[in-house]
């Protein structure tokens, strides 16, 4: 099995089942070769019909219907796109024959770094989004306090002119 990081161990076994081994899985499985298969050499495999996968195999697969939440995924774990025509992915270790391989793909994400930068990333973004939100809220107020004044404004000028005209001889 394939290790992971964890923040403040040496390392630990990835779980048996992961969403590589049920990829291969359907990659393997004959009955599945019209929507996906491997590559005639065995080294890449192809994803024939994106919405038929996504339609049967990726929910019943993964619980999810996104194609492109599952090429991230492959992404995520160094599995690349290696024809600009066709789905095709590969891998040094994702081969047809040899699912003990894939116990050496490690997620990028899995370090404790990269997790600590996605944290700080989604910390700013969301007071950047918090800022913008009380910058519009600060906004709307603003014109709807510049309305109201020359609303008033207004009414006061038609009242001095109703009092002029009322002087009037």
């Amino acid at each position: 099995m394939g290790k992971t990081k964890v923040k403040g161990s040496v390392s630990l076994r990835r779980p048996f089942v992961t969403c590589l081994d049920r990829t291969y899985e359907v990659v393997d499985d004959p009955s599945t070769d019209s929507i996906i298969s491997w590559s005639q050499s065995g080294k890449s495999f192809i994803v024939w019909n994106p919405s038929e996968f996504s339609k049967d195999l990726l929910h019943r697969c993964f619980g999810h219907h996104h194609f492109p939440l599952f090429t991230r995924t492959l992404n995520d774990y160094g599995i690349k796109k290696v024809d600009s025509e066709l789905w095709e992915f590969a891998d040094d270790d994702f081969v047809k024959g040899r699912p003990e391989l894939i116990r050496n793909i490690n997620n990028r994400g899995d370090s404790d770094s990269d997790s600590e930068s996605r944290v700080s990333t989604r910390n700013t973004i969301l007071k950047k989004k918090k800022n913008n939100a009380e910058s519009r809220v600060s906004t709307r107020v603003t014109i709807q306090t510049k309305k109201k004044k020359k609303k008033t404004n207004k009414l006061v000028a038609e009242a001095i002119a109703a009092q002029f005209q009322g002087l009037e001889i």
